[in-house]
């Protein structure tokens, strides 16, 4: 089915689509376009029993699952587990385009056609040893594509294509998840760096001082950055600065004025334009949005 709303493009296939009746361990396909921000893209919600991967394709996407918030990026992978609480960050959605799937790995309901070892094997794979974020393999992608076609096409070999093109997917997942892969590391400067910046993005810090925190030159500094993180430094700078406002604009009363020059943002006009360029919406919409949202869920 798909539904349009507030710029919002959504392409289910699940459960009530009866040539996926052949797809056992499938509870859900998608994918999913946000031309802009929307305050109530994303609310709380578990799946019992299910994984969710989600890859992201485009646009800067802020997930929480249980206590914890991830930032992700395009080319990231986000995988939750079976019964994890989980949504948007302040139940909404940046602009972005995100491609995700809803499964369960049991091989006595003969899921995907693989076996109970087959099955055990890839849930091993699964179990967050490197972390619930990752990188996608480059086929990827391209294998969702694919599938996503296949759905459309809806031939009559579909739910065996599914099931083949699935069980790729999966495999390619498992083995960047999988405990055996090698784990790609970041230097080990970066973390504490990130921080640092995180605690000094509103003093605006130059190329130069941050290069200097880690006593690098310039240029090796831009170039490590960028290589370990997938961001200019400023860029990665500027988006700390919009995080945080968000988290302002959420949960206090300052004025989006005050917020900018709290962040270090030379005139509210500039902070407004970044953020916009950023969110897809300005502060004040933003803000609006967002506690109409929560409005709706306290009543």
């Amino acid at each position: 089915m798909i539904r349009e709303l507030h710029q919002r493009r959504k392409i289910v296939h699940g459960p009530e689509d009866q040539h996926l009746e052949g797809v056992p361990g499938l509870q859900m396909f998608g994918w999913s376009v946000f031309a802009s921000a929307n305050a109530n893209g994303l609310r709380a919600h578990v799946h019992e029993g299910h994984y969710e991967l989600v890859h992201v394709v485009k646009g800067e996407v802020e997930f929480w699952v249980e206590d914890e918030l991830f930032s992700l990026r395009p080319g990231d992978l986000f995988l939750t587990l079976p019964d994890e609480s989980h949504g948007g960050h302040g139940h909404r959605m940046d602009a972005c385009e995100i491609q995700w799937v809803i499964f369960s790995l049991d091989g006595e309901a003969g899921d995907f056609g693989l076996s109970n070892t087959e099955c055990q094997h890839m849930r091993a794979s699964l179990d967050l040893g490197r972390g619930r974020v990752q990188r996608a393999a480059p086929e990827t992608g391209a294998t969702f594509s694919h599938l996503l076609r296949c759905l459309e096409a809806n031939g009559p070999l579909l739910a065996a294509e599914f099931r083949a093109g699935m069980v790729l997917l999966l495999s390619s997942v498992c083995e960047v998840y999988g405990a055996s892969s090698v784990p790609q590391r970041m230097d080990a400067r970066i973390p504490d760096h990130l921080r640092w910046m995180a605690d000094h993005c509103h003093e605006n810090p130059s190329l130069e001082v941050m290069a200097q925190q880690l006593s690098l030159k310039t240029s090796f500094y831009r170039e490590l950055f960028t290589r370990e993180t997938g961001y200019r430094p400023l860029e990665y700078l500027t988006r700390l600065k919009v995080r945080r406002a968000k988290q302002f604009l959420l949960e206090g009363e300052r004025s989006i004025t005050e917020i900018g020059f709290a962040l270090g943002f030379s005139s509210s006009q500039y902070f407004s334009s970044t953020f916009r360029r950023m969110v897809g919406m300005s502060p004040r919409q933003f803000r609006v949005q967002a506690r109409a949202v929560e409005t709706a869920f306290d009543s």
